[in-house]
């Protein structure tokens, strides 16, 4: 079983466009939490998925913040919202962490993630 999570949501200016990337982090959201709040900060291992889903610094706070509401509101925030989700479901189910990341955008999508 693979254990990760969604830890950050990130935009990256691709020729000049925005882009979502989501970070992803090996472990439980819960560890990741407690090492933050003791100070204990080790280098987690990390692997960024760039994106074809373009964006905006206010929808990635939105993701990053837990703003599910305001995702689902705003016109641009529902379209990346709905593009990100379709273009996650579109990879193939040999490797799991595709599937945890839709997971927690769907199951833990007001909740804050675990931006530093």
């Amino acid at each position: 079983m693979i254990e990760g999570h969604v830890h950050q949501v990130m935009l990256e200016q691709r020729e000049g466009v925005g882009y979502l990337a989501v970070v992803y982090v090996a472990g439980l959201r819960d560890e990741c939490e407690r090492q933050r709040s003791t100070k204990q900060m080790p280098a987690p291992i990390r692997t960024r998925y760039a994106t074809p889903i373009a964006g905006t610094a206010a929808i990635a706070q939105a993701f990053n913040q837990g703003d599910s509401a305001w995702l689902r509101a705003d016109p641009a925030g529902r379209v990346a919202r709905q593009s990100l989700l379709q273009y996650l479901h579109e990879h193939p189910v040999e490797d799991g962490r595709w599937a945890l990341m839709v997971d927690d955008f769907r199951r833990f999508a007001s909740l804050p993630l675990c931006t530093p």
